[in-house]
């Protein structure tokens, strides 16, 4: 996964509840202070620069009437972001152990092809 996908995701998640937030007529403020969080969370979140528990979001769904699209889209980004730490923590073993594995594959391949 191209890690700038995931930035656009989490991006998208944040423009989601900033329309939320206006359709409902409220300000960043007035969503920190009922999810008991900041307003610059708020605007961090809003703006991609951040992405809170799922608690946080679970409030502002309540709170807004999102229609579960809140919590819907955080836990897609989850699901992205964890698919995205498992490709890299993969890539970076390839990168440390692919070449021994590799040879020991060929190795046991040749030995099974030899034997039969």
């Amino acid at each position: 996964m191209d890690p700038q996908q995931l930035s656009d995701v989490k991006r998208a998640l944040g423009r989601r509840l900033g329309r939320w937030r206006r359709t409902r007529g409220l300000t960043q403020d007035d969503v920190a202070r009922r999810v008991h969080s900041t307003r610059s969370t708020v605007a961090n979140v809003e703006s991609g620069r951040q992405v809170v528990d799922r608690v946080f979001w679970a409030q502002c769904e309540s709170l807004l009437q999102a229609d579960g699209e809140l919590i819907k889209g955080y836990d897609e980004y989850r699901s992205l972001e964890v698919r995205h730490q498992q490709e890299k923590a993969e890539a970076a073993r390839h990168a440390r152990w692919g070449a021994v594995l590799d040879r020991r594959v060929i190795a046991e391949a040749a030995q099974h092809h030899d034997t039969s």
